[in-house]
């Protein structure tokens, strides 16, 4: 164990991902991959301007999407939490409410981000 790990980490085991058949034959809902493309709007929207801004990192609050969002729900800015992706979310929660005192519970067939964190 690296002198720099905290020993609070020392028996975590590493995720392992499930198999992920590059043959595109399946729709692999383990990954919450869509079978579907982006709809036609997506690509009517992207233009040259957007494309020349690829190689720029987003606003890494997202200001203008929790908005759009907070209005479309009837909310205000704060109450939207984007993250990057449900990994990262399960991860804030689990930071929050699991400690040595308050461990955490799920089936024993379940995704495999929880025994990793829990």
């Amino acid at each position: 164990m690296s002198r720099f790990l905290s020993a609070r980490f020392a028996g975590l085991e590493a995720y392992t991902p499930g198999e992920q058949p590059q043959d595109m034959q399946y729709v692999k809902l383990n990954t919450n991959e869509s079978p579907y493309p982006p709809s036609p709007e997506v690509f009517a929207r992207i233009n040259g301007d957007e494309i020349g801004k690829l190689q720029l990192y987003p606003d890494p609050e997202g200001k203008i999407l929790r908005q759009k969002l907070a209005d479309l729900y009837g909310v205000t800015a704060e109450n939207i939490f984007l993250s990057n992706g449900s990994d990262d979310i399960l991860n804030f929660a689990f930071m929050a409410f699991c400690d040595e005192t308050h461990g955490a519970m799920f089936p024993e067939i379940s995704y495999g981000f929880y025994p990793v964190y829990a």
